[in-house]
């Protein structure tokens, strides 16, 4: 299994900001939590550490714990993907929540990233969650 820890830096109006992120190394169900509230963007980013393809099943859960919206994401072998939520779910816009990732097959890696709109970003711990379905 991959494990390993990323460090990001984003310079905004002459600020230089860092962060840091253990790769979580579950690979069958993460979740994490998601804040795309204004004045914030939730990105996350998923590997597929095998050669063959896999399928990741999303679902958005808002604050109140209602599923709002369900996407599938293909992954072939070795493949790694990184992406606004909000661009990738269009009903996470503006909202707050969780975002479980399931993986249909194999298993996937995943981490999550919290910015700011004026440029600080952080981390954002990402964990197993149960699954009825297993």
């Amino acid at each position: 299994m991959v494990s390993g820890t990323l460090i990001f830096q984003q310079t905004a109006a002459g600020r230089t900001f860092e962060s840091a992120v253990p790769l979580d190394t579950s690979g069958i169900s993460i979740s994490m939590p998601v804040d795309n509230s204004p004045g914030y963007t939730t990105a996350f980013a998923l590997l597929n550490p095998s050669t063959t393809s896999i399928r990741v099943r999303t679902t958005f859960i808002d604050e109140a714990g209602r599923p709002v919206t369900t996407r599938d994401i293909p992954l072939a072998g070795r493949e790694r993907v990184a992406y606004i939520l909000r661009d990738l779910i269009a009903e996470t816009a503006g909202r707050r929540g969780n975002l479980h990732l399931l993986a249909l097959s194999g298993q996937a890696v995943g981490l999550g990233l919290l910015f700011r709109d004026d440029g600080p970003f952080s981390t954002l711990l990402v964990s197993d969650y149960f699954n009825p379905a297993q």
